[in-house]
């Protein structure tokens, strides 16, 4: 742009029509550059509170389906004739209507406490659903596993926080982009990454969107939100 300014100024005030010969370009001055350390620590803690918040909602489901085991509660439901398809509709209606309050909740305290204040609702609202869902279906396959209520919640709660932990490993310039997705099947890790990914791009000034959710290359990650 510089150089556009300069050749046409040198056009109209040259009368013999002849430009000179050397011309060259030259970078600005640049402000050197520093780390910003506060940026690298809240992408490394946002994602494991937003996981946090997740776990919690399903201990409190795994505790409940765990409690009518426990309790003989589901058998006596079932010689009053409810089918297990029934049951699991309840269940899997009432986890939805919770988590779509929470869901809404933490939207809003995101893009109104200044957490993803640039990052489109509607992309977070499909990130957050979608890993709700995954919690969803853990617990279900969780309650197979346990018949305390309480050793059941905490242990599904705990193992899922610490499948979150890949992530920070996977993060690294060294890992290939495949291996980051086939660790992302671990739900917890590729939610870890992607809210990594929404963290770094916030502090870009971009935040995500549906026009880069597809581009793996607003975050040194390596991988895009859509993929993950």
């Amino acid at each position: 742009m510089q150089m556009a300014v300069v050749s046409a100024s040198q056009r109209a005030s040259n009368v013999s029509g002849l430009l000179p010969a050397h011309v060259y370009a030259a970078r600005l001055p640049k402000a050197a550059f520093f780390p910003d350390n506060a940026g690298t620590a809240m992408s490394s803690i946002i994602p494991i509170y937003m996981v946090l918040i997740f776990s919690m909602q399903l201990r409190v489901m795994l505790q409940n389906v765990l409690e009518e085991k426990e309790k003989k509660i589901l058998e006596a439901m079932r010689m009053a004739g409810l089918t297990d398809a029934a049951n699991w509709v309840g269940w899997i209606a009432t986890s939805a209507i919770k988590n779509v309050i929470l869901i809404a909740i933490v939207v809003a305290a995101a893009k109104l406490g200044s957490i993803y204040p640039r990052s489109d609702w509607s992309v977070l609202l499909v990130l957050f659903g979608t890993f709700a869902c995954t919690a969803v279906a853990f617990t279900a396959a969780l309650s197979t596993l346990f018949s305390q209520a309480r050793v059941g919640g905490a242990v599904g709660m705990l193992g899922y926080i610490v499948a979150s932990t890949p992530a920070y490993g996977l993060q690294s310039p060294g890992v290939s982009p495949a291996a980051k997705l086939a660790g992302s099947l671990l739900a917890p890790t590729g939610f870890s990454m992607a809210n990594n990914i929404v963290t770094v791009a916030e502090g870009s000034g971009e935040g995500v969107n549906w026009n880069n959710i597809a581009d793996p290359d607003i975050s040194p990650v390596g991988v895009s939100v859509g993929s993950l």
